[in-house]
């Protein structure tokens, strides 16, 4: 899960279905002149690699999208990276689109579908 996260998350992960979790932390990514803190394949990367040290295997990769608490939408680009390196370490991704109703201003957002 990256950071940072809706608090009551850890609530229902952790206390109700007994799981661990292992926060993925962003990463600076620039798109042409902006640039903003993403969850990058790299961020992925390092978290698994904390997982690991831990001896905890990963499963799922929650991504809030757009991202809550700060309401950021992921660029197609980040999203395809979720999901390329869910494939790649063989991890389920859930998306959470609850807020994509809520996008204000020229956001755009995209579904994960």
């Amino acid at each position: 899960m990256s950071t940072p996260y809706y608090a009551a998350f850890e609530f229902d992960l952790v206390a109700r279905a007994s799981l661990n979790v292992i926060t993925v932390t962003k990463m600076p990514y620039s798109f042409g002149s902006s640039s903003k803190y993403y969850l990058t394949p790299a961020a992925f990367d390092a978290a698994l690699q904390r997982a690991l040290k831990k001896n905890v295997e990963l499963k799922v990769l929650l991504l809030t999208h757009p991202q809550h608490p700060l309401g950021i939408c992921y660029r197609n680009k980040i999203v395809q990276g979720c999901i390329d390196s869910c494939r790649e370490h063989e991890i389920h991704l859930i998306s959470d689109e609850i807020y994509a109703g809520s996008v204000y201003g020229n956001t755009r957002f995209t579904s994960v579908l």
